[in-house]
């Protein structure tokens, strides 16, 4: 609200004035100064407000007092009214006798004017923001032309920028002179956003079609060269064609780092090619060497005044120093590229299964299709029986795990590197020579389930040594099973020999260590049993004991002059 101020001079005066009555729109009826000397006038009433409507009726200010010495002139506050006719000021006092005349209070201003609507109901076709038709605001690139825009010419368009529009920035941008509702194609081949293109100011490089902001194809003419959708990574002049702006230098076959950083601003080496951000061949040029043949802080093994080769192997080669850049074969797998490298393609690799490498096996191997100095891992067949991350590990090749693993340069024996499946303490001791994706079976005279012999827990009393006890102390007993000689706690083993039992079966003894003594003639299991009464097949209780030699009811083919054998 508006206030205006109505201001009156009055002389004082004996006696007193009523105070007029104050309300909605009426001006309030002021009060007269008290007689006497330097006496105030009464203020003047306040005008009542309006909203939105007609300003309030003026009210006189109250009648002067009695002649006498001047007052001071009451003050009549009036608001205007809201989007309307402001407010008419009240009347100061009638000027007392001899008192200086009343001055008028000052008129309200008028309300602001009343904002104008929002769009809306914008035709088929229009593509720009509903709120943007009819707004008052002439909008082009929208498709259709705006209700708004007085005339088709593109000198009427006030936004084309608006979202929506085909324009990327303040008009004309690239609006088609001759139909401002449209923008000029982009044409095919532009790699970049099409707002970019055309845009009126920016200059934008490398996008596979010459911009028209640019005053010409130069590269002084870029303001900007990596841009979304751009062939370049950095800012300018990063990799544009100095003579053509609109593509890219390629990248030079040699180059075998990642591409992005062939004019990353950084001058890259040990990459097989100068890179373009590099002032010379000088080592001392070098910003980074740890992408290429070296992958270390620089200088290191970077060639003195070649830095796009190295001198030596980097330290992350893993395999023998001669074969790199041997100047004959691209060798994978060694934990750094080889110069002898062509490309970092999986097809440039000529060997991949040197003695170091990740890779056990021919080319292609495990060699990682990304990255050649690497291996990956592919996943185990179902028919692995170990650990699931032991399985082309790049580490160990491990035997005995149901089938080869691709980490075992081939199937002999002395490739085995882990055995743990089988659990000797030596692979030569527990797989089996001619399959080395199995474990040796249970050896003769072993007299406990065949499963039990070098499964990872020390079996005892089962006729001869377990793999999985490493000796013959009982104190490395895990078990003592009811297939062998001893009693479950491994009470009853000898105190140097953990595979008998004290009154046991002797050595030989080929069937379960309790059906050695146990009252019953047991034939054909490699040893006489004292439960006979005589060494004759006639003697025979039981022909076909568990780990015997026969295996049908006596006599079975037992000899008949020694029962602890078969025919």
């Amino acid at each position: 609200m508006i206030v205006g101020l109505g201001v009156a001079l009055a002389a004082a005066c004996s006696g007193e004035s009523d105070t007029g009555p104050s309300g909605p729109g009426k001006g309030g009826t002021g009060t007269g100064g008290v007689t006497g000397s330097g006496a105030s006038s009464g203020s003047g009433g306040m005008a009542g407000s309006v909203r939105g409507g007609t300003a309030g009726t003026v009210s006189a200010g109250g009648e002067a007092g009695e002649p006498a010495t001047g007052g001071t002139a009451g003050a009549g506050i009036l608001t205007g009214g809201s989007s309307g006719s402001g407010a008419v000021g009240g009347f100061g006092g009638t000027a007392g006798f001899g008192g200086v005349g009343a001055v008028s209070g000052v008129g309200g201003f008028a309300g602001s004017a009343a904002i104008g609507g929002v769009g809306g109901n914008a035709p088929t076709g229009w593509f720009c923001s509903v709120v943007a038709y009819g707004d008052s605001v002439c909008d082009c690139g929208c498709g259709i032309p705006d209700s708004d825009c007085e005339d088709d010419e593109v000198a009427t368009c006030e936004r084309c920028n608006a979202f929506g529009s085909c324009a990327g920035t303040i008009c004309p941008g690239r609006i088609e002179p001759e139909n401002p509702a449209v923008c000029i194609s982009v044409p095919s081949g532009w790699t970049c956003n099409n707002r970019n293109y055309m845009d009126g100011f920016v200059c934008d490089c490398g996008c596979g079609q010459p911009d028209p902001d640019c005053e010409d194809e130069t590269i002084q003419s870029c303001d900007t060269c990596n841009v979304g959708g751009s062939c370049a990574y950095q800012g300018c002049p990063s990799t544009i064609d100095p003579e053509d702006n609109s593509h890219c230098l390629p990248i030079p076959e040699e180059w075998f780092c990642a591409s992005y950083l062939y004019g990353d601003s950084w001058c890259d080496c040990g990459c097989g090619a100068l890179d373009i951000d590099c002032d010379s061949l000088d080592v001392a040029a070098c910003d980074s060497c740890y992408h290429g043949c070296y992958n270390e802080y620089c200088p290191g093994q970077i060639n003195p005044v070649d830095n796009t080769t190295c001198i030596g192997p980097p330290l992350s080669w893993t395999c023998q120093d001669r074969f790199y850049e041997d100047g004959t074969l691209c060798h994978c797998g060694c934990g750094a590229i080889d110069p002898d490298c062509d490309t970092t393609e999986l097809a440039a690799c000529d060997r991949c299964n040197v003695e170091g490498s990740c890779s056990a096996q021919a080319c292609p191997g495990t060699i990682n299709p990304d990255s050649i100095d690497t291996c990956i891992r592919p996943d185990p067949p179902s028919t692995w029986t170990c650990y699931e991350w032991y399985y082309a590990d790049g580490y160990y090749c491990d035997c005995g795990c149901g089938v080869q693993d691709l980490d075992c340069r081939n199937a002999n024996i002395a490739s085995c590197d882990r055995c743990e499946e089988c659990s000797g303490w030596y692979c030569q001791d527990s797989v089996d020579p001619n399959d080395t994706t199995s474990c040796l079976p249970a050896p003769a005279g072993w007299t406990c389930l065949d499963e039990q012999y070098g499964d990872g827990a020390c079996h005892c009393g089962c006729g001869v040594i377990d793999l999985d006890c490493g000796n013959s102390d009982p104190g490395y007993c895990s078990y003592c099973p009811a297939e062998g000689c001893s009693r479950s706690d491994c009470r009853d083993l000898l105190q140097n020999d953990n595979a008998h039992c004290v009154g046991g079966p002797p050595t030989g003894w080929t069937c379960t260590g309790v059906t050695y003594g146990d009252l019953a003639c047991d034939c054909g299991c490699g040893a006489f049993d004292p439960d006979c009464a005589n060494a004759t097949a006639a003697a025979c209780e039981f022909c076909n004991t568990p780990g015997g030699c026969s295996n049908s009811a006596c006599p079975g083919n037992i000899d008949p002059t020694d029962n602890s054998v078969c025919n």
